[in-house]
């Protein structure tokens, strides 16, 4: 069987902007994931533009330590999921 569910993310506006922030704030990656509580490698793909989206758990939390509004790093983004559920026959 197949669920199918809607999922809040939020995408990154700009890894440029993020990195503006950082710098302003005297912030290295690990320093941002720690005062964030946000792990080191999701801060990490930001920064890089490996990944351009988390959690909005995740983009509060980075706003948050960066003391930045949250709508000028990140947009909200939902994403259709369908995932197969049940026990598969071998």
């Amino acid at each position: 069987m197949i669920v199918s569910y809607w999922r809040l993310d939020m995408k990154l506006k700009s890894r440029d902007v993020l990195r503006q922030y950082m710098k302003y704030r005297r912030m290295n990656v690990r320093q941002l994931a720690v005062a964030s509580g946000v792990s080191r490698s999701t801060i990490g793909h930001l920064h890089s533009g490996k990944r351009t989206g988390c959690r909005p758990e995740a983009a509060a939390a980075i706003a948050e330590a960066l003391q930045a509004p949250a709508d000028l790093l990140f947009d909200a983004t939902t994403t259709n999921v369908q995932r197969e559920v049940g026990r598969k026959v071998a």
